[in-house]
């Protein structure tokens, strides 16, 4: 049986709610998350287990 390794608290880009990442020691992943059957295969999460959304984080600045 797999032990967990991680879990990850994130905030899902798409319907703007709070879901767990849980991370596996075989390489494995799952996504908890209320919303997960009526997001299905549009979550970013389901494909990538260490997705950053592009919105997160600042754009680098350059003075001029």
């Amino acid at each position: 049986m797999a032990k967990m390794v991680a879990r990850r608290r994130v905030h899902c880009p798409i319907r703007h709610v709070s879901a767990f990442v849980l991370e596996w020691d075989d390489g494995s992943h799952n996504v908890k998350c209320g919303l997960l059957k009526a997001c299905g295969d549009s979550c970013p999460y389901l494909k990538n287990a260490h997705y950053k959304s592009s919105y997160r984080s600042s754009p680098e600045y350059k003075p001029k």
